[in-house]
Formats: structure tokens, sequence, C-alpha cells
């Protein structure tokens, strides 16, 4: 089942990756931590590129969980090429602040950024206010908006395809258990213009894989069959697909996402460990406070 949820409000920024052949500097990152390094470690990373006719020396921005100062990290680390400094905040909001320095990025040139949240339940990532800047001042924006996050299982569904390729349904790799679940897989888009999802991929395993493009081994997987015209999700609304196993790999099980966007070509990876299961439930009530919610069936 598909699904689009409209919001009307809530800026915030995606765990995007640019998807393009760059030259990113080879030493060694900078990893800054702050908060407990332990809990529900919910990982991401992505690629930003300076957009500025002037080189930046600064990199800023904030990791936030969805609920805010309801369920806010308990700690956080992140790493970034080819910044020699960095310092990370635990801020209000159930916000991270991040900035980086001690290092240049030319006009055109890319950086990638790796971040971790550790969290005490269930939720997502989203970033806000990725900015590129000079001397502390800022010279461009990091990126467009958008997030993503994984619901924990639910009892009910078909069990999906029990392979690898998934054969467009999402790719199992087994070892999650016995029974039919259900994983709410959503992708956010935040920003000011409607965005066209070009391909999404959802792997559950019980395997961990560090690297979150290379070590998955997402050349072997189908991409999630989203029909037969491009799939838009609309200026500040969000689309749900049901990611079907079989089992709730909740004994250590994972679930990863790779999806990209049409123009401009972006593309996310995360990893979100699953949660213990919980029973069915006939209706979903999601409750926003202060946000006109608008939800239909796809």
């Amino acid at each position: 089942m598909q699904k689009e949820l409209a919001w009307s409000s809530l800026r915030t920024v995606s765990l995007i990756a640019v998807l393009m052949s760059v030259c990113l500097p080879n030493n060694a990152a900078i990893v800054v931590t702050t908060g407990a390094q332990s809990g529900l470690l919910v990982r991401g990373f992505f690629d930003s590129f300076n957009p500025a006719a002037t080189a930046a020396n600064d990199f800023e921005f904030q990791a936030c969980t969805r609920e805010g100062a309801v369920n806010p990290p308990a700690g956080a680390r992140s790493s970034v090429k080819p910044f020699s400094t960095g310092d990370a905040k635990l801020a209000a909001g159930g916000c991270v602040d991040f900035r980086f320095a001690g290092g240049e990025v030319g006009p055109g040139g890319g950086i990638r950024v790796n971040v971790d949240l550790f969290l005490t339940k269930q939720n997502s990532i989203v970033l806000k206010n990725r900015t590129w800047t000079h001397d502390q001042l800022p010279i461009a924006s990091a990126g467009p908006s958008g997030g993503w996050s994984v619901g924990g299982p639910v009892a009910g569904g078909n069990g999906g395809v029990q392979t690898l390729a998934g054969n467009g349904e999402g790719g199992q790799e087994g070892g999650g258990g016995s029974g039919n679940y259900i994983h709410a897989f959503e992708i956010i888009n935040l920003d000011s213009i409607d965005r066209v999802l070009a391909e999404l991929k959802l792997l559950a395993s019980t395997t961990f894989y560090d690297d979150l493009a290379a070590d998955v081994p997402w050349s072997a997987v189908d991409a999630i069959n989203l029909g037969a015209s491009p799939l838009t999700i609309a200026a500040n609304s969000s689309y749900i697909f049901d990611f079907n196993t079989t089992g709730s790999y909740d004994n250590g099980g994972h679930i990863y996402s790779s999806y990209s966007f049409a123009s401009p070509q972006e593309t996310v990876f995360g990893d979100h460990p699953v949660e213990r299961s919980v029973p069915e439930v006939p209706t979903v009530l999601l409750v926003l406070t202060g946000l006109a919610l608008l939800r239909r069936h796809r």
C-alpha cells in the first residue's frame, strides 16, 4: 500500500546525498561527538556540493529528531571531509548543532557527511539549516529540504517477497523471524517545489553494513515498483510505502534505504534498527499539533 501525506508547515532539511560523479577529498575525516554514544543508532550520509562562487571554509547544520523536544536524541556524532576541526552540541528542540572548520571547499567542490543520532525510540533523522559559510558568514544553502523515517514493525500484511531482489516489493535477507509484518517507510519532501521520485530501494537484513552506499548489496535489490508513471511528491508532503516482511526483524535487524530524486538528482542512504514489534491495529491515528494534516490512499 502506498500513501501520500500533505503537510502545511515544518521546515526541515533531509539526509540528502547528491548522486553525481565527483571527486571528494581523500584526507581522513574529523569525527565530532556529543552526549551519550549509546541507544537506538540511526545512521545516514549525504554529499554536499558548494554552489557558491566563493570558497567555503566552514560547514554548519543541525540534525534533529522529528518529534523534537518530546523525543530528543541522547547523543550524536558526525564526520566530514576535508575539515580538521569541528564541534557538536545538544540543542533545544531535539536537535544537535554541528559546525566544521579548518578546511576549504572551492566552488563546485564536495564533502561527504556521515551523521548518526542515538535515539531512545523509533524516530527519524532530519537535518535543518545546512549552510556553507566563509569565516562563519553564510554564503550558500547546502541542500534541499526533506527527510526520511521508518516506522516500527506492525503485525499484518502479506509477508512480502522473501528474496534479496524482492521483485519490486523490497528485499529481504531472511532471519527476521516468523509472521507477517509491515514497516511504514516515509519520504518527506519539505522543499518549496514538487519532487519526482526516480527510485526507491529497501532492504530488511540482520546484517550490520558499515558503509550504507558501498557495503549494502544495492545492485542485487530490485527497485520498488512505483507504478507506470513517475511518482511526484508535492511540496510540503510525504510519500509512505508499506514495506511487508516475513518476520518483524526486531531481533537485531535493520531497514536499509536508498532513494533518489530525478531533478535535481539526489540520493538518500539510511539505516534504522528495527525496534520491538507491535500488535496489528485497524486504524492508525496520527496527531500533529499545530499542523494541518491530509491523508489519502494512492
